[in-house]
């Protein structure tokens, strides 16, 4: 896997719509191969989803480096 793959996934694994996707997907899944159960693990996959949405921000938010200087050298928070 290259690092630009690497890089996109990670960026989505930081959004709380992924993961609520992610167990949504799982859920219905569930519900298919498990019919007998279907209700049961509708309801667990919801409620996952739900604490995630409520308890989850909408992106993590990563430290990003600051641009450079006019000059082209970094910046410096001790200067």
């Amino acid at each position: 896997m290259n690092d630009n793959a690497l890089r996109i996934i990670l960026a989505r694994l930081s959004e709380n719509s992924t993961w609520r996707g992610i167990v949504l997907i799982l859920t219905a899944l569930g519900a298919v191969t498990n019919p007998e159960h279907g209700e049961a693990i509708v309801q667990a996959g919801l409620l996952i989803a739900g604490m995630l949405a409520a308890i989850m921000p909408d992106q993590i938010k990563r430290k990003t480096p600051e641009p450079p200087h006019d000059d082209g050298t970094a910046s410096d928070d001790n200067a």
